[in-house]
């Protein structure tokens, strides 16, 4: 998520290097918030759903909705780790939601399906 999000680089603008001495859970809080904020106008598909996944992972259990309502049209496929970036929000909703085990397979989340229907009804809360 981090290397996504430009923090795993000290050369990005949104490089996230917390102090030693910090919590890091707060840390990565205040870090989404100001990435949120700086990409608050994004409109392609990607970044939304990437600071979404962020804000989801920081408690912001709305931001689920925002994953689910921009599923892919059709199935990623990924080369030997590239277009992560693309997957990585359905991993962490597949993750995170305490979801039955026919619909934790994030390979099958399209825009239309009937997985899409059930992840809109789904508990909002952490697992």
């Amino acid at each position: 998520m981090l290397d996504c999000l430009g923090g795993n680089s000290p050369h990005a603008p949104g490089d996230f290097e917390p102090a030693a001495d910090s919590n890091i859970f707060n840390a990565f809080g205040k870090y989404v918030a100001q990435v949120s904020r700086q990409w608050a106008a994004a409109s392609e598909a990607a970044t939304i759903l990437l600071i979404a996944a962020a804000r989801f992972l920081t408690g912001d259990l709305a931001a689920a909705d925002v994953i689910v309502d921009h599923l892919p049209a059709k199935a990623l496929r990924l080369d030997h780790g590239a277009g992560i970036c693309l997957v990585i929000p359905l991993y962490a909703l597949s993750a995170a939601l305490p979801l039955p085990a026919d619909l934790k397979d994030a390979r099958r989340w399209l825009a239309g399906s009937a997985e899409q229907a059930a992840l809109r009804v789904a508990p909002r809360t952490s697992g």
